[in-house]
């Protein structure tokens, strides 16, 4: 067997965003690899064919980071005009969208909005729920005219070399400098050419959702100035009116990440706090209900499950549906134990695991009549789509995305380990022995720990702990 090299990373394919079409033969999901050399990430749009788990990919231009559906189509977020890239880069706030029809052809231009980083879902046809970052540092040149706005300009650019600094925190992993930026909710007519803004400009997004029926968005958040307040509030907008309703101001939750309609009920996740603030333990599931305001816990399991949490692994990449709602049930993921596992709840019912065994940790999924389309790790494979019979939880993997970058190479197989404390809490741990292990040998070893139920460790392909095993190192 082949040892597993750091530049292994680049041959893998990260797959999320699963999203199933309306003709239930199809889904749609984003497959992202590594690019070394220009040190990104580049994704693409592939489309699947639901029974026999054919590929035809949309997109090759790895710019294709979100998408939502549009017609007999998709649109997609990116820059590839060169003009349109030096505006970017000039300062000037654009998100150009793409149309691709499913029937071929090249993508062409959608629609643009003067918004940066923006993406879409799909409310009804024509009438788009866009999520862009909004910086309030940042002057509004496009209400400027003539000399005031060529003046602005330069003093703006003048400080492109320093950051302004006022907030706490004003940095966050991955996303870089956070200061005065906020998630934002806009509605985008189509047809209409007109974008309105829903939220506050320092207002931060954390969670939202659209109604089966098309006509409200429930969104979380919080309105942050200077000092970040973990705590969200639950709001509701009314297409139809304009008007929006606050169910519960930010006071008591936070960790509103999930939420979704069921019923007369938004269901959401979170953490409710008192004095031990910072215990980092999972999230419960609660209900409010649009009509009263009146909250329920329903589902009270911080200690020992993470709704939407996953195993920690350095193999994936982008989102997806962590909770759906599908025939007056509610479908979700949670972190358990050393791996994930898909749930389905009814009001007034226990809920219910729809497998067994804890080979199989699912990251995202879709559902299309009486059959959920996941993506996920199994065993020590890296994530590929799997189907699940929703009456009997029978499991089938449909793609092999990632087969050939593990062809020949040593994977060690994790083997549990228990140890009991005095208080008689059990840790778990896992071993990988190192490859051409000799019991009669010494071996260098490398202890990683990490918490739970949120961010656990588990027996998921993790690529730098193979990357040890295969140096020779425990």
């Amino acid at each position: 067997m082949n040892k597993i090299l750091k530049t292994d990373f680049a041959q893998y394919r990260f797959l999320s965003g699963l999203e199933a079409e309306p003709d239930g033969e199809h889904a749609v999901m984003i497959s992202t690899m590594a690019d070394l050399e220009e040190n990104r990430y580049r994704s693409d749009l592939q489309r699947i064919e639901l029974k026999t788990g054919k590929i035809k990919a949309l997109t090759s231009c790895g710019d294709a980071k979100s998408f939502a559906f549009y017609g007999n189509g998709v649109i997609f977020p990116a820059l590839r005009s060169e003009q349109d890239r030096k505006k970017v880069a000039e300062g000037e706030l654009l998100t150009v969208f793409y149309a691709l029809d499913f029937a071929g052809g090249e993508a062409t231009e959608a629609f643009r909005l003067p918004l940066a980083g923006a993406t879409a879902k799909q409310i009804r046809r024509g009438l788009y729920l866009i999520s862009a970052v909004h910086d309030n540092a940042r002057p509004d040149f496009e209400a400027m005219k003539g000399e005031a706005r060529q003046k602005a300009w330069e003093a703006y650019r003048e400080e492109a070399d320093y950051q302004v600094v006022d907030e706490a925190p004003f940095w966050f992993n991955g996303k870089g400098f956070t200061n005065k930026k906020r998630n934002r909710l806009y509605l985008y007519d189509t047809g209409k050419k007109k974008l309105t803004p829903l939220t506050a400009p320092m207002f931060d997004v954390r969670a939202c959702c659209v109604s089966p029926c098309g006509g409200f968005i429930a969104y979380a958040g919080a309105l942050v100035d200077k000092l970040l307040d973990m705590h969200s509030g639950i709001w509701l907008y009314e297409i139809a009116t304009g008007e929006t309703r606050c169910l519960f101001e930010p006071r008591q939750y936070s960790s509103v990440y999930a939420m979704e309609f069921l019923g007369e009920k938004i269901m959401f996740t979170a953490e409710e706090h008192n004095a031990d603030w910072m215990r980092f333990a999972g999230t419960n599931l609660y209900s409010v209900d649009c009509k009263t305001a009146e909250i329920r816990l329903e589902i009270p399991v911080a200690e020992t499950e993470d709704f939407g949490g996953v195993p920690g692994n350095d193999c994936r990449y982008g989102g997806g549906h962590k909770m759906k709602a599908h025939d007056g049930a509610l479908y979700y993921t949670a972190a358990a134990d050393h791996h994930s596992i898909l749930r389905r709840w009814q009001p007034g019912c226990a809920a219910e695991k729809l497998y067994e065994d804890d080979s199989f940790s699912p990251d995202c999924f879709d559902i299309c009549g009486e059959r959920l389309y996941a993506i996920g790790f199994e065993n020590q494979d890296l994530a590929e789509v799997f189907r699940l019979e929703l009456k009997d939880g029978k499991r089938k993997r449909l793609t092999s995305c990632n087969r050939a970058a593990l062809k020949n190479k040593y994977v060690a197989a994790p083997e549990k380990l228990t140890f009991t404390n005095r208080e008689g809490n059990v840790i778990e741990g896992w071993v990988l022995k190192p490859i051409d292990y000799d019991p009669g040998k010494n071996y260098p070893a490398a202890l990683d720990i990490h918490g739970g139920p949120r961010a656990i460790f588990g027996t998921c392909f993790f690529h730098q702990m193979q990357m040890m095993a295969s140096d020779g190192v425990f």
